[in-house]
């Protein structure tokens, strides 16, 4: 028997504001570490690749929060911070092969185990940082034309100039 998507809570203005405190930080994080890796700053090695997975890891948070189909009851995710009359999944830029293909990658090469990893070339390792970066933008952009001000941290609007 298929599963019932029970409808999403609506949250208040304070829940919506704390919210966005965290979706600066996997923002501000994600931005800080993709210049980094892209800049090669950090070499070769263990602190490379530490910074690496939590690249992926806040990529692939902001991706959940952006793309997220099903979200389950205490996701963030985008629509939550849309006003009744606008449906998120409607506005949102398509997703980006990048961020696709990171999705994907990231969840068999970092996530799980798998024996997927082993196929891995070293000519398709490297992550494409600054079309990943890229592929955040759009949907970020989208999302500060449409998310009701109140609600957005002051983060957003002292570090971004919204």
């Amino acid at each position: 028997m298929p599963a019932v998507s029970m409808p999403r809570a609506l949250r208040t203005p304070d829940d919506l504001r704390r919210a966005s405190v965290e979706i600066w930080y996997e923002y501000s994080m994600f931005c800080q570490l993709a210049k980094g890796l892209a800049s090669g700053v950090l070499g070769e090695g263990p602190i490379r690749n530490a910074a690496l997975e939590a690249f992926l890891l806040h990529t692939r948070a902001l991706t959940e929060f952006f793309y997220q189909a099903s979200p389950r009851s205490d996701d963030i995710v985008a629509q939550d911070f849309m006003s009744v009359s606008v449906t998120w999944m409607g506005i949102c830029p398509p997703i980006s092969p990048a961020l696709e293909k990171l999705r994907h990658r990231a969840g068999k090469h970092l996530a799980h185990l798998t024996y997927d990893r082993l196929e891995v070339k070293p000519e398709t390792k490297p992550w494409p940082f600054l079309e990943i970066l890229s592929g955040v933008a759009a949907p970020l952009q989208v999302f500060l034309l449409h998310a009701s001000k109140e609600v957005l941290a002051d983060d957003w609007f002292d570090k971004l100039q919204v």
